[in-house]
């Protein structure tokens, strides 16, 4: 077995520990099982063969924690960042469906951004049965150590968030199965790399759910075509003053399923000179925001 160290400052552990979602956050799900956990929509099975479970997988990773000598116990620093400041605003945003303003937005949106990011990593493993995640991305090995060091998530990332009724009929003016941009691939002397997109879902206590979107997008300026149409709000890198679930603009299934489809990756790759980005119509000032064609 391949040595496993720490993500974020590179410490010797003995096994994965850090739960992408952390165990306050599964108390919403208390009761509501069987759950059945999907792979690339292929049910993952115990050894057994049964495929439900009377609780929700856990999603880990690497990161050292009380028990490394030699470690920075990464675990309670993570803890202390951003699942403790991120209880009440979690629970009054997604349970009680009551609004957040100033701090709880941001609050919100770093706990948002960090789990989605972690959820991504290609080292996530759920713990039981052992099985990758299915959404991977291409990881830099400097982000994780860099946002330990710093408290900064890496740069050119973006998250929005939708809410959509699963059991709802879809409308007319609703986004089709085409409506999708390519992210590219940059190459750049400060760093690049591909475009690329992940998404959680979360169910909530009215029976319609919440999906977040959180785009990596190096070194190129995107704008998300349900933002302008008023379908989804941008919670990163600048979170809205306020933030009411209800106020959202309802999706129906077909909307809420094209959401989390709406980035592909496999652009067109583009090599930068320092300093610059790239947008559409070609290299421009940096604050310059454009939708993709």
């Amino acid at each position: 077995m391949n040595a496993l160290h720490c993500l974020l400052c590179g410490a010797p552990v003995r096994t994965p520990r850090e739960h992408v979602l952390p165990s306050w956050f599964f108390k919403r799900f208390a009761g509501q099982g069987p759950f059945t956990v999907l792979v690339n929509s292929v049910p993952v099975p115990y050894a057994s063969g049964a495929v439900e479970r009377p609780q929700l997988p856990r999603l880990m990773l690497p990161v050292c924690g009380q028990e490394s000598s030699i470690g920075l116990k990464c675990n309670d620093w993570l803890n202390t960042t951003f699942e403790q400041p991120a209880k009440i605003p979690v629970r009054t945003l997604l349970d009680e469906l009551r609004p957040l303003s100033g701090r709880g937005v941001l609050t919100f949106a770093r706990w948002a951004v960090k789990t989605l990011l972690f959820s991504a990593h290609p080292q996530a493993l759920y713990a039981e049965p052992p099985r990758r995640s299915r959404q991977q991305w291409d990881f830099p090995d400097s982000w994780l150590p860099s946002l330990r060091d710093t408290g900064e998530f890496p740069a050119d990332l973006s998250l929005w968030m939708t809410v959509f009724d699963p059991d709802g009929s879809d409308t007319d003016g609703e986004f089709a199965p085409d409506d999708q941009l390519l992210l590219p691939h940059v190459q750049h002397p400060d760093g690049g790399g591909p475009g690329q997109a992940t998404h959680l879902g979360f169910g909530l206590p009215n029976g319609r759910a919440v999906q977040l979107q959180l785009v990596s997008h190096p070194h190129t300026d995107i704008c998300h075509p349900f933002e302008d149409s008023g379908l989804a709000v941008r919670l990163w890198p600048t979170p809205p003053d306020g933030l009411d679930i209800r106020a959202i603009s309802l999706l129906g299934p077909a909307a809420g399923r094209q959401f989390t489809r709406t980035f592909i990756r496999g652009g067109a790759h583009i090599s930068l000179e320092s300093g610059q980005r790239w947008l559409p119509e070609g290299l421009v000032h940096p604050r310059v925001r454009v939708r993709f064609p």
